[in-house]
């Protein structure tokens, strides 16, 4: 069995049915931490474990309470009963609002014109489409704004050399 050292606790193993995963399921509730594993992550939660349960707030059933994502920002859940008191606290709204009110800021400024065959897309469903992509999506995406930004500089470079 491998030393538990400081970074035991991100990489622990998923296979808890190893002696080497139970160990490190031991450590990690005696830290207190929520032990629901987050699979698109490939780790487990590192929330705080609620008082005399295993699991964070996120993660744990409680009367079977359906959980949805908040409308405002879809990147953490929320109880269907409470959405009018969470949308009264939400932090990702408050900063949203913050935002609207600099001079500065446009909505949607830079989505670009509509052109035949794409679409203007606002900007809540251009969150919602990114937060729903996957690992090898995110990747080609990446690579995508890389070359583009590649190409962008060579234009630049060519027209510093070319123009007076």
């Amino acid at each position: 069995m491998r030393k538990m050292g400081k970074d035991a606790l991100y990489t622990m193993p998923k296979d808890v049915h190893t002696a080497e995963g139970q160990a490190a399921l031991a450590l990690w509730k005696e830290k207190g931490k929520c032990i629901f594993y987050l699979k698109k992550k490939g780790r487990y939660c590192h929330f705080e474990a609620c008082e005399g349960d295993v699991y964070c707030g996120n993660h744990r059933v409680v009367d079977n309470r359906p959980r949805i994502p908040c409308p405002v920002d879809p990147r953490h859940t929320i109880f269907k009963d409470e959405l009018q008191k969470h949308l009264k606290k939400c932090q990702s709204l408050k900063r949203m609002k913050s935002l609207h009110q600099e001079p500065y800021y446009v909505e949607d400024a830079n989505v670009g014109q509509e052109e035949e065959g794409r679409p203007d897309i606002p900007t809540k469903e251009r969150k919602e489409r990114i937060v729903a992509l996957g690992g090898e999506e995110i990747r080609a995406l990446v690579s995508k704004i890389h070359r583009s930004m590649d190409t962008l500089a060579e234009r630049l470079r060519w027209r510093e050399d070319h123009d007076p």
